[in-house]
């Protein structure tokens, strides 16, 4: 039995390393997925490599399996998960940076009804009816009650802990315990237990970081690599908030700058000195960018 590992972000270089790495495998084999996902037409590439190998393939979640990367799980004859996994479902979005008139969005739109289509075809040779409409984590035991994976892994718990990091990696997948009590490790502990106990902390902090995802590509970049590290809220808001303040300032900029190219700033209320209004306007786009409500 060999092992294939795929993790990180799914793309086009991943999926032709993958394609190469598969033909020097015997049968059979196993494929060890941890990826937040990327780009779905990768994920089918690669689903489409697996399934065409004509090798016995069995897919293990041993981490997260999210967005695209779950396309790849369904390729599999047999798919299994680690107790602690998690999973998520969600439909294709799009992240537009431009002006559009509605025959262009109405394009748009035709393409990503066609990509969810695509995905939604996928999902359906393992769940009886995907519901794309919504995102939707899912635990372990979830995923086996859907229908998305076939087998939990038995839970051998392998505990270790650094207390000085706040981190305790449970069969080796690690858990950030920062700002809250680590759970005291004992040679007698309840498998079921600490399983609850990891998957209900690891379902909070990922539901936390999804609260921040905004209509910033730059924020959310942040916030998938935070979910797949193990990092919280409390790790990447600074960073968060950085981000937002500085496309803040750049919108502010930019719109200073069309104000200026249009003309508008020489236009003035009677007494007010064209310098005075410049100095006025410029004073308005600073207090915004700092966050400063001004009246009038």
């Amino acid at each position: 039995m060999s092992d294939i590992y795929l993790s990180g972000e799914i793309n086009q270089y991943a999926a032709s390393a993958f394609a190469y790495e598969l033909q020097w495998h015997e049968s059979p084999l196993t494929v060890h997925i941890n990826s937040a996902g990327g780009d779905p037409f990768s994920a089918i590439a690669i689903g489409h490599a697996i399934r065409h190998s004509g090798k016995d393939i069995t897919i293990n979640v041993a981490g997260l399996c999210a967005s695209a990367a779950v396309l790849i799980l369904c390729s599999g004859s047999k798919v299994t998960s680690a107790f602690n996994s998690l999973f998520m479902i969600h439909g294709v979005s799009a992240l537009l940076e431009d002006s559009y008139n509605l025959e262009e969005l109405e394009k748009v739109k035709n393409s990503l009804e066609k990509v969810q289509a695509t995905m939604k075809a996928t999902l359906d040779t393992r769940l009886k009816d995907a519901d794309l409409s919504k995102e939707q984590w899912l635990s372990a035991d979830e995923a086996l009650a859907m229908g998305l994976i076939d087998e939990i892994l038995p839970a051998q718990v392998d505990i270790k802990t650094d207390n000085k990091q706040q981190l305790m990696f449970v069969n080796g997948c690690f858990f950030n315990f920062k700002g809250k009590k680590m759970p005291e490790v004992q040679a007698s502990m309840d498998a079921n237990k600490i399983r609850a106990s990891v998957r209900g902390e690891e379902l909070k902090r990922m539901r936390e970081l999804q609260k921040l995802k905004c209509d910033n590509s730059a924020v959310n970049a942040i916030i998938d690599l935070a979910i797949e590290k193990g990092h919280s809220v409390a790790d990447v808001k600074e960073y968060v908030d950085a981000v937002k303040k500085a496309s803040l300032q750049l919108s502010l900029q930019g719109l200073f700058f069309d104000q200026k190219q249009s003309g508008a700033d020489s236009v003035t209320g009677g007494g007010v000195s064209s310098d005075d209004y410049k100095a006025a306007q410029i004073q308005r786009i600073i207090n915004a960018a700092n966050g400063v409500v001004a009246n009038g």
